[in-house]
This record gives C-alpha cells, sequence and structure tokens, in this order.
C-alpha cells in the first residue's frame, strides 16, 4: 500500500480549481505531519491553512516549474484550492530543514490517500508570505504546499537524456534514474 501511495504522490501542477477541501481534512493532513518525526523531537515547526480569498494573493507568491520555461503556471481554472505554509519558529531557537521533508511527505501521503495531490514550494517570495499572513517576526515561512484535486497525467520514465521533467502531448513525464544507478552495492 505505502508503494502505490508513492508512486501516486507525484508533484502536481494543474488542479481543478472548482473542488473544495473542507478545513477539517486540511487539519487532519496537518495532524500527520504533527504525529511525524522529529529531530531531536525539536518540533518548531508550525502550519497555517489557507483556504479563503487569501489563496489567490499566496498564489502569486509562487515560482511555478522552473524547467517548463515555456509556461506561466496554471490557468485560473488549474489552480489549487488550498495551501498548507510550513513555518519554522524560531522562537525555539532550532531548525532542521530535514523536518520539513518528513512532516511533508506525511502530508503529501494523506493527501493522496484522500484523492488529492500537491506540489511543494520552495521557490516563493518569503518575505511577501509573511506580509500577506502577517506573520510574527520569529516564524519564518519556509515551503509552501499547494493541495488540490489533480488533473494532469504525470508518468515515471527512464532517465534517457537527463532528469528535468518535461511536457508531451499533454502528459507531463518525470525521469527516474533506475535502481541500479542509485544502489550502491558493496
Amino acid at each position: 500500500m505505502i508503494k502505490e501511495l508513492v508512486l501516486k504522490n507525484r508533484t502536481y501542477r494543474k488542479f481543478d480549481s472548482s473542488f473544495i477541501i473542507e478545513d477539517q481534512l486540511l487539519i487532519e493532513l496537518v495532524e500527520l505531519a504533527r504525529i511525524s518525526n522529529s529531530a531531536r523531537n525539536a518540533q518548531t515547526l508550525k502550519f497555517i491553512i489557507v483556504n479563503n480569498e487569501m489563496k489567490d494573493e499566496v498564489f502569486s507568491t509562487l515560482k511555478w516549474a522552473g524547467a517548463l520555461t515555456d509556461w506561466d503556471g496554471p490557468t485560473p481554472e488549474e489552480r489549487p484550492s488550498s495551501y498548507i505554509i510550513i513555518c519554522n519558529d524560531e522562537s525555539l531557537n532550532y531548525y532542521n530543514a530535514i523536518d520539513v521533508g518528513i512532516m511533508t511527505q506525511s502530508i503529501l501521503l494523506g493527501a493522496v490517500e484522500q484523492g488529492l495531490g500537491a506540489c511543494q514550494f520552495g521557490a516563493f517570495s518569503k518575505s511577501r508570505v509573511s506580509e500577506i499572513l502577517d506573520l510574527e517576526d520569529h516564524l519564518k515561512p519556509v515551503s509552501i504546499l499547494a493541495i488540490g484535486k489533480p488533473t494532469e497525467v504525470i508518468k515515471l520514465v527512464d532517465v534517457k537524456d537527463g532528469v528535468s521533467y518535461y511536457r508531451k502531448d499533454g502528459v507531463h513525464y518525470v525521469p527516474k534514474r533506475s535502481l541500479e544507478d542509485i544502489l550502491i552495492k558493496k
């Protein structure tokens, strides 16, 4: 079952913007992050759900699909339904980027289990997000998860000419190295 979830957990960039995600489901996804392991058990990450009129402002801060140079990002009809913004609470005097990965993966696998998809962003205007959300100085945004009902087809393919993703005939292709290429045998 975990392999099936991991295979479905792709970086989606096109969604059905009319699809509504209830706040309670987003809270349940954050709960998965809360109960995930954390370096030193420091638990310095805080989460903000954006499922209201601020969605358009958050969207405007995102840098979409750098490898797709001929694409400006999703149209209004293709935008995600919701966002979860991950912040580090600097008042707790610790930060470990590994926690962002662990907790994000928990959220994303939970989203996939619910028939949703997501795109994780590190490329966004952190200062603008802080301003939009009126964050206290000790809360620093480190990642944004755009969540929605995916509308695009994504296929994994073997690496041939590099690892950059690409689109062809409406399908989003993601090259993956073979197991033999990544497994070092001793």
